[in-house]
């Protein structure tokens, strides 16, 4: 069960998100794993991806099927509506619930820093460590606090270039539990296999529905930071051999998108 531990909550108030234990080591959460892992291999294997925006650079999304549901039926069942609402003093009940996740490839490059999606409407998103992941394959890394001040990319650097960074290491069954807000990145992943990390987001409704992957009956892969376009080719071939203009170039989107 989901504990009520008020140390958990000032940290994820103050840093912007909290690790969670509960589902460490429960044998629903380890078959679900383990057929999860199963079925996302199979996919790997049947399935040509490398034409896929972000291969190339090792960053894909995960579309997890029935997964998605069968992972906050696990949680669900733990209390975790009453711990959201402890956590995040909101009614779970005034969210969508969106189901994703990531694929960190082997040879993976590190990404630029960035946050999940506009700054409103307010999201909670929780990922779910389905292997152990640790230094050698592409764990999240964040930089603490920086949830609570909306900040264009530039200004971002500007004030928190030089700030010490996180690396999230998570065991089997941990749940990294963070604000959308909260600035992060995918690191490199310098290990022989894959890294998956399954995903639940929490958006807060809003008159303007929110557009997001429906649900797929199976698990699919698709692309992540970038497209399939002849263009957004072009900005993946810069991002992997020319990273200094690529981060001149976000500088550049920041100042006019201001």
């Amino acid at each position: 069960m989901f504990k009520f531990i008020e140390e958990e909550k000032t940290h994820f108030l103050d840093k912007g998100f909290v690790i969670n234990s509960s589902i460490c080591g429960l044998s629903s959460f380890e078959i679900f794993a383990n057929r999860f892992n199963f079925d996302l291999k199979e996919y790997l294997i049947k399935n040509k991806i490398s034409e896929l925006g972000g291969y190339r650079s090792g960053n894909l999304n995960i579309n997890p099927g029935v997964y998605g549901k069968e992972i906050f039926e696990i949680i669900k069942n733990k209390n975790f509506e009453d711990y959201f609402k402890f956590l995040t003093n909101d009614e779970i009940s005034d969210y969508g619930i969106y189901f994703g996740g990531n694929l960190n490839l082997p040879k993976s490059k590190n990404q630029f820093f960035h946050t999940d999606g506009n700054w409103d409407p307010r999201m909670i998103i929780l990922n779910f460590a389905t292997s152990n992941i640790d230094n050698t394959n592409g764990p999240l890394e964040l930089i603490e606090s920086t949830h609570r001040e909306k900040e264009t990319y530039l200004s971002f650097l500007i004030k928190n270039f030089f700030k010490k960074k996180t690396k999230i290491f998570l065991k089997k069954g941990e749940i990294l539990i963070r604000e959308h807000r909260l600035w992060h990145r995918g690191t490199k992943n310098i290990s022989n296999d894959y890294r998956e990390m399954l995903g639940v987001m929490l958006i807060k409704k809003t008159e303007n529905r929110i557009k997001y992957p429906e649900a797929s009956k199976n698990i699919l892969i698709f692309s992540n930071m970038f497209g399939i376009t002849k263009k957004e080719k072009i900005k993946e071939f810069i991002f992997i051999n020319l990273k200094l203009i690529f981060f001149f170039y976000k500088i550049f989107i920041s100042i006019i998108k201001k």
